[in-house]
C-alpha cells in the first residue's frame, strides 16, 4: 500500500461507533505475553482475598497482531509523553519499577530498548536508570576482567 492510498484510507474512515456490547473496565495491572502471531495484554485489578492478601484479578486479555500492537505502543508512549510535558514526571512506585536486571544481556545492550526504558521510566525514576547504568558498568567491568589482554603488561590485577 503506497502513502497515498494509505491516506485515501484514512479519510475513507470518517467516523467510530461503538459496538453494542461495548464495555468500560478499570484496570490498574496489565501483564504482557507474546506469540509468534500476536501480543496478548491482561488486564486486572489489585484487590484482596478473603485474608487481606494481596492478589491480582486478571478479567480481560486483548489480543492483537504485532503490527496492531506497536501502532498501540506508539500512541501510548505518545499520549504519556504529552501528559508528563503537561504534568510532570509520572513516578512509579519502587515495587511496580521495571527489572533491568530482568532483560537479557541483548536487551540491555539495545539502545532501542534503553532510549524506550530511559525516555518512560527514567524521567520518573531517575534511580531506576542509575540502576540500569550500575548494572551495565558492572558487567562491562566483569567482561574487561574475564578477558585477557594480549600484552601481559596490560593486565589489571584484582586483589
Amino acid at each position: 500500500m503506497t502513502p497515498n492510498e494509505n491516506s485515501s484510507l484514512q479519510e475513507e474512515l470518517t467516523s467510530i461507533v461503538r459496538d453494542g456490547e461495548f464495555e468500560s473496565i478499570y484496570a490498574n495491572n496489565v501483564s504482557i505475553e507474546g506469540t509468534t502471531w500476536d501480543l496478548q495484554a491482561v488486564f486486572g485489578s489489585l484487590e484482596k482475598d478473603a485474608t487481606g492478601h494481596p492478589i491480582v484479578n486478571q478479567h480481560t486479555m486483548i489480543s492483537m497482531p504485532w503490527a496492531v500492537a506497536k501502532i498501540a505502543c506508539f500512541h501510548l508512549a505518545l499520549n504519556i509523553i504529552v501528559f508528563e510535558h503537561n504534568n510532570g514526571a509520572i513516578r512509579l512506585p519502587v515495587n511496580v519499577l521495571p527489572l533491568v536486571a530482568g532483560l537479557t544481556e541483548g536487551a540491555r545492550h539495545d539502545p532501542r530498548i534503553m532510549a524506550v526504558f530511559e525516555a518512560l521510566i527514567g524521567l520518573g525514576n531517575p534511580e531506576a536508570v542509575t540502576a540500569q547504568h550500575a548494572i551495565l558498568a558492572a558487567q562491562a567491568a566483569q567482561s574487561n576482567v574475564a578477558e585477557s589482554p594480549e600484552n601481559p603488561d596490560e593486565r589489571m590485577e584484582i586483589g
